[in-house]
């Protein structure tokens, strides 16, 4: 008791030199818990059979932790020092009891990680330490504020929900990252130990400070508690230690943090290309069939929810005339190059917000989502057919020419989802009718408002007795 009244903790000027006086100045809460704390420490250690070095480390690490809580409880809203003190005794108490329980095995997972994990603790033992000093406190018969404590300080509900109870554990979440700086050993701040910190009123700089000012306390209270440590340890170069540990570790997490963003990056430019090259035709690099349906859904849904009222939606189908013919006579080859020509020749007559695509084979299809009236859609049409008629597609000095035919439907009203596939098909309808014939040459109808059957024109398969359907490639 006389070590304790006159140790730094307690700041006297003036020596006490009797027991009453030590009594008086400390507070009978602070002897009895200062005394319950000497008794579990020294049973705890008595008894243990192991490496000397790795026990003295422990009984090191612990006091620090429990002198760290004193501290941080002294500076926080509501002074529960000794409380404090004795959940962080105990709080250390826990890694020794597991050594005492396993000494091989435990004593084994310490030198490999020096604050090993709970799950870590659970694979080597079957438990991990604060579980077990929670189980021992209880069956010591210790009073359940500290169990309690030990509980909140991991996220576990406690027995009982006394303000105490979070306000200790609270200080001892802040001690642990205090009490393993000071043994030089890097911390992290958690959300959770964020929180602690604002909840006792303290800030995140408290860290840092408090590991500071606790060397001459540490040594005064293994005086107290009678625990021997072979050489006192530098704390100035250990604390510097910690923070050079934590500065090397937030540079690898910020290079780590650049690698990733980079990957991630990269990740994303390859996940673009993937979505372009899902939606491009690889030939004649044209949005395919699948870009064309999505674009015309959206198309529809803007015409259903008014966001597009003027004119009226046009679709086009565009087909090359005898193009198996072609196929066979010049080859495969010869094809591709008509096909990248006649794309190309579609696509610069494309204005902004319109569409074409490549619909399958020697197919493709315009969309145009305003499409002033009847004669507009006519002209559109013949503008395209006369473009294509006009190309001449170099073949390896082979001069080659090709006509299109062309369907093209238009409607000034759209109310239902289902027009996108009728009005797909008006137009393959009207296509076909124009191969019927002759070919080179348009068909177009001017629906107003969209109704679910277009208006009557030949079919393929009507048409297919006349003229064979054309073979896809």
């Amino acid at each position: 008791m006389l070590r304790l009244a006159n140790s730094a903790a307690f700041k006297r000027s003036v020596e006490i030199t009797s027991i009453d006086r030590a009594l008086m100045q400390l507070g009978l809460q602070t002897v009895k818990l200062t005394a319950l704390g000497f008794v579990i420490s020294a049973a705890v250690t008595a008894n243990l059979e192991i490496d000397e070095n790795l026990l003295e480390r422990l009984q090191h690490e612990g006091l620090v932790e429990a002198v760290a809580a004193r501290e941080v409880a002294h500076r926080s809203i509501r002074n529960t020092s000794s409380e404090a003190f004795l959940a962080g005794l105990f709080d250390g108490l826990g890694r020794q009891l597991c050594l005492f329980l396993e000494p091989v095995r435990y004593g084994a997972l310490l030198e490999a990680d020096h604050w090993p994990s709970a799950t870590a603790e659970r694979e080597c033992i079957g438990v991990d330490n604060v579980e077990l000093m929670i189980a021992a406190l209880e069956h010591w018969g210790v009073p359940s504020l500290y169990a309690d404590v030990l509980r909140f300080s991991i996220g576990v509900e406690g027995r009982t929900n006394e303000p105490v109870v979070e306000h200790v554990g609270n200080v001892l979440r802040v001690a642990r990252l205090s009490g393993r700086l000071l043994v030089g050993s890097a911390v992290e701040t958690t959300e959770t130990d964020r929180r602690a910190l604002a909840d006792i009123g303290l800030k995140e700089t408290a860290i840092d400070e408090i590991a500071e000012g606790l060397s001459g306390q540490i040594a005064d209270m293994a005086g107290v508690l009678e625990i021997h440590l072979k050489q006192p340890a530098d704390y100035a170069e250990l604390l510097e230690l910690a923070r050079n540990q934590v500065l090397a570790t937030s540079l690898e997490l910020a290079q780590a943090s650049a690698m990733q963003a980079t990957q991630i990056n990269e990740l994303s430019i390859e996940r673009e290309q993937l979505r372009v090259e899902a939606h491009t035709d690889r030939l004649t690099g044209l949005p395919n069939r699948a870009s064309f349906e999505g674009f015309l859904d959206a198309t529809i849904r803007d015409r259903i929810s008014g966001r597009v009222q003027a004119g009226a939606l046009g679709i086009a189908m565009i087909d090359v005339d005898k193009f198996k013919s072609l196929n066979d006579t010049h080859g495969h080859q010869a094809g591709d190059q008509v096909l990248e020509v006649v794309g190309a020749c579609l696509l610069r007559m494309t204005r902004q917000g319109e569409m074409i695509a490549r619909y399958g084979g020697e197919e493709f299809v315009f969309v145009a989502p305003v499409v002033t009236d009847a004669e507009g859609l006519q002209l559109a049409a013949e503008r395209i057919r006369r473009n294509i008629a006009d190309l001449e597609v170099d073949v390896g000095g082979l001069i080659l020419r090709v006509t299109v035919s062309v369907g093209a439907i238009g409607s000034s009203k759209i109310t239902a989802p289902e027009a996108a596939r009728a009005l797909v098909q008006a137009a393959d309808r009207l296509l076909y009718q124009a191969k019927h014939l002759g070919r080179n040459q348009c068909r177009t109808e001017w629906l107003s408002p969209w109704a679910p059957e277009p208006a009557e024109v030949p079919t393929r398969s009507a048409v297919g007795q006349a003229y064979p359907s054309e073979t896809k490639v």
